[in-house]
């Protein structure tokens, strides 16, 4: 950095750095360490500047002060098991909240895997305490059914992703990409005590046209409910679901977004959002190149989309998932890539508009009692929304290593964000 001089030129370049102060002072770096102070003779030369942008006051992040181990939510290191990939999270209309995981194997590639079944926890008091573990039946009868004698099958059903539909009725989404099986869902009219299904998301597609639904993929828009789906096992067509009629009819909306994005390896992550244009955003996964998200826009309510564009991503991203807006700020939390310095960690992003994202905060960096790799497969919701008398808080569900590519499930809560202090 050095300095430059008022007549032009340059000196101490690869040995020091004179920064300016918010309080017209100097910081004055070498290799040797630092020294402020207020010298008069670098008042006219030409100084580096170093913008910090200090978190939104108020805001906070429960646990404290991370990288930290998060809440633990689900401990499958205590009986072997592990619960890659498959999260959702949705308040329900009375105030429960539904936190959907997955049990799976620990041993089957070491517990990278989706040989197992879905379950999901209760909360009745905005995520204080929670139920004991509840099986979705159907998703343990289909692993049941085709596990074979030594319960290595792939053939499964998860729970992927989840919604509340306007008049109050929960929707959870299956799928099963392994072996291209297209998506169905259940409906539950009391709050997730019991479900009826499954009904296919689209009666004539195949796995390879509509094979995936992924965590935040889902959301609800004056009234009807979207949700998007990755044809394929992997990098498919990506498409727009619609209902009008609380989950009973879903209708493509849209199709083929993504379709001229550049890389086209790894597009099987998906997150989509409102912007507050009331423009619709998706972002995917490309393996090219981790700092760049690619994401598209629609301006006409899912049925046309954009050109793909590249979100900058400072601490890189994997399986993005972008919450609604909430207060007066999007998050997305995502693993920190796959490849390369620093990858496998788990990150929290924020931006105002959705799409110009701040340098991202660490949530969890495998570290301590946590093994390394936090394998990062995530959901989130917005819990408080139905209950004008407290402000919304941002819960955020991940699976976290604990031995290997074994993981628990762990939380984090956002609290305090600006613009929740007054419902709209």
């Amino acid at each position: 950095a050095g300095t430059r001089y008022p007549n032009g030129g340059f000196y101490g370049m690869g040995h020091y750095a004179v920064f300016g102060t918010s309080d017209g002072g100097t910081m004055y770096l070498t290799y040797l360490g630092a020294m402020r102070g207020t010298n008069d003779a670098f008042k006219y030369n030409g100084l580096p500047l170093r913008l910090v942008r200090e978190a939104p006051a108020g805001m906070n992040i429960i646990p404290a002060n991370p990288p930290n181990p998060g809440i633990l939510f689900v401990d499958h290191e205590a009986t072997g098991r592990s619960g890659h990939n498959a999260h959702a999270i949705t308040e329900c209309k009375n105030g429960d909240i539904l936190a959907f995981y997955a049990n799976t194997s620990g041993i089957i590639h070491g517990g990278h895997t989706g040989s197992g079944w879905s379950e999901y926890k209760r909360s009745t008091d905005g995520g204080r305490t929670w139920s004991d573990p509840i099986v979705f039946d159907y998703s343990k009868a289909i692993w049941e059914e085709n596990r074979g004698v030594d319960g290595t099958s792939y053939t499964n059903s998860l729970v992927c992703a989840a919604a509340t539909a306007p008049d109050g009725t929960v929707i959870a989404f299956l799928s099963n990409w392994w072996f291209r099986q297209a998506p169905v869902y259940f409906l539950s009219h009391d709050n997730g005590h019991t479900w009826e299904g499954p009904h296919p998301l689209e009666p004539s597609a195949t796995g390879d046209e509509s094979g995936r639904v992924h965590g935040r993929s889902v959301f609800v828009h004056d009234g009807t409910v979207y949700i998007a789906s990755i044809g394929g096992r992997f990098s498919g067509p990506v498409h727009l679901y619609a209902s009008i009629d609380n989950g009973k009819i879903f209708t493509q909306r849209g199709e083929h977004l993504f379709a001229n994005r550049r890389h086209r390896d790894h597009v099987f992550y998906l997150t989509i959002s409102v912007l507050p244009d009331g423009s619709f955003i998706a972002y995917t996964y490309q393996g090219g190149d981790e700092h760049y998200a690619p994401y598209v826009i629609s301006k006409d309510l899912g049925r046309t989309w954009s050109e793909t564009r590249y979100a900058f991503m400072e601490k890189k991203v994997r399986n993005p998932q972008m919450s609604e807006k909430i207060g007066d700020y999007y998050f997305l939390h995502c693993r920190t890539g796959n490849r390369g310095f620093d990858s496998g960690k788990f990150v929290l992003y924020k931006s105002k508009n959705g799409i110009d994202w701040d340098s991202g905060i660490y949530l969890n960096r495998g570290e301590g009692v946590e093994a390394p790799g936090s394998d990062g497969y995530s959901a989130n919701a917005i819990i408080g929304r139905y209950d004008p008398a407290v402000p919304d808080r941002l819960l955020i569900q991940s699976s976290i290593s604990y031995a290997g590519s074994r993981v628990n499930v762990k939380h984090w809560w956002i609290e305090n964000i600006p613009g929740t202090e007054v419902k709209k």
